[in-house]
């Protein structure tokens, strides 16, 4: 669809007429405000019917895509809201749902990897314009993978483990935000690598020595509202192996099991040692 249309914005010959092409050539290409005042104003303010047509709001929006929001409803077709998208990622809030295609989406999406396109940074901004109804799951993954999109963004009918997945590693969500039945293993130690707090997320039946390890590698603090049934040798070495301290304060793990923890760590180390 997007390809379609591409081509039909570069095959479509624009047949403005002398006063329409002087309207065009008086818009602005600022998109901002300057001391509260819009750097811009309504291009087709005054203007007749027949003298504003789509070829018109066509050539307008591909030179400043904020001026979509000035175009008439009816004149809001699909090439013209993809023009405006593609000049400048600003324009989709004024693009109607009806409109909000996946050829539209996708040049919002896009937008920050073209060279020289304005606006760029203003792609998350604009998701927030995008109803649940337009919204696709190739769309949200994409847009979870660019840093874009936070997982309670997401609509909770789209969402799966792979998103949950992106989220986390690009620290764009919080296990608060994740249906139970996502918060597998994996999602859960992809959240604690993240950040070692979201360990109060996580299902006790989830509550592994991976997902333990993970949080703990992360931050040691997390050990501290962690239940003593929880807190094994093998985490106690996990622990001291990020900071050995922790097997000479009882902050964090009890006498015997860190007694058991550096026994296994030096036997290692001496064994580790023979074999050199």
């Amino acid at each position: 669809m997007g390809l379609v249309i591409n081509i039909y914005l570069k095959e479509k010959k624009m047949a403005l007429s002398k006063e329409q092409e002087e309207c065009l050539a008086k818009v602005s290409t600022g998109f901002g405000s300057r001391y509260g005042q819009p750097l811009y104003s309504d291009p087709f303010a005054g203007r007749s019917k027949e003298f504003i047509t789509e070829e018109l709001c066509l050539a307008v929006v591909k030179k400043n895509g904020i001026m979509l929001q000035f175009v008439p409803e009816k004149l809001k077709t699909q090439a013209v809201c993809l023009a405006a998208v593609e000049e400048l990622v600003y324009a989709l809030q004024y693009v109607p749902v009806k409109q909000m295609t996946e050829a539209v989406l996708t040049a919002a999406l896009n937008h920050g990897g073209e060279p020289g396109s304005r606006g760029a940074t203003g792609v998350h901004q604009v998701i927030p314009y995008i109803p649940e109804k337009a919204m696709t799951e190739a769309f949200c993954l994409a847009a979870m993978q660019k840093g874009y999109l936070s997982l309670d963004k997401v609509p909770k009918k789209l969402m799966t483990e792979a998103f949950c997945l992106a989220a986390f590693e690009r620290g764009r969500g919080t296990l608060e935000f994740v249906p139970e039945k996502l918060r597998t293993e994996a999602v859960c130690i992809a959240a604690v690598k993240n950040n070692a707090s979201e360990l109060q997320y996580v299902p006790e039946k989830q509550m592994t020595e991976a997902v333990l390890t993970a949080a703990v590698e992360q931050d040691l603090s997390a050990l501290k509202d962690l239940p003593e049934k929880l807190k094994t040798e093998a985490l106690c070495i996990a622990a001291a192996k990020k900071d050995i301290n922790v097997l000479h304060t009882n902050q964090y793990f009890p006498k015997e099991v860190r007694d058991k923890a550096e026994a296994a760590l030096n036997a290692a180390s001496a064994k580790t040692k023979a074999r050199k």
